[in-house]
């Protein structure tokens, strides 16, 4: 397979284009934003390979991390004595 030096301009512009209109779409609702986003991101993933799309995605989003620690780890009550709920 041949990629030529303009299919990353345009994969750059699109890139772009994208950002432009998320801007633009800043204060719209969430399902909105998230509707758009999936269609853009379904519309790559129709047109690209998979191993390309992995590489994009590794290069442009952010790896997830958990913010707060899981619930029974978060919500463990240690008292001292007898509880009050014997």
């Amino acid at each position: 397979m041949v990629l030529r030096l303009t299919s990353a301009k345009r994969l750059r512009a699109k890139l772009q284009a994208v950002k432009i209109e998320l801007r633009r779409r800043l204060h719209r609702p969430i399902n909105e934003q998230g509707q758009y986003l999936r269609a853009v991101v379904a519309g790559h993933g129709r047109y690209l390979p998979w191993r390309r799309m992995h590489r994009l995605i590794a290069h442009w989003l952010p790896i997830p991390h958990i913010c707060h620690p899981y619930l029974n780890q978060r919500l463990i009550v240690t008292t001292q004595g007898r509880s009050r709920m014997r």
